[in-house]
């Protein structure tokens, strides 16, 4: 699925599930008229006293959510690529092997205390 078509999708049920498909408690526990909007929405927003209580997802609903979410990680993994390459643009001392590894060990080394610190932050 394209990220357009997912985020469509998604927009779509977004928007019919505010504007069609809020169901109080009661009527959810009484009724069955809630079923058809849930099959026609995918989303559900269950409410008690005006209150949001729970969110009901039909199996379509839940897959839409799923690609959408896929879709978004897609997109946030080529962000992150894209200005790693970026941020490296110009720089001539590429390193690999042994090499890289002493380096890298050296870094953390030297800035132990900071990643510590950011660890136990995280």
């Amino acid at each position: 699925m394209t990220s357009t078509t997912a985020a469509q999708r998604l927009s779509d049920v977004r928007s019919r599930v505010y504007d069609d498909c809020r169901v109080s408690l009661s009527e959810f526990a009484r009724g069955k008229g809630w079923r058809d909007k849930l099959e026609r929405n995918g989303f559900m927003e269950l409410l008690e006293h005006g209150e949001r209580t729970a969110w009901v997802i039909s199996e379509a609903g839940m897959r839409d959510m799923l690609d959408y979410i896929s879709e978004l990680e897609k997109q946030a993994e080529q962000s992150s690529v894209r200005a790693m390459f970026e941020a490296r643009e110009g720089r001539e001392d590429w390193m690999s092997g042994s090499e890289l590894s002493q380096v890298a060990r050296d870094y953390f080394i030297e800035h132990a205390d900071a990643l510590t610190r950011a660890a136990s932050h995280g």
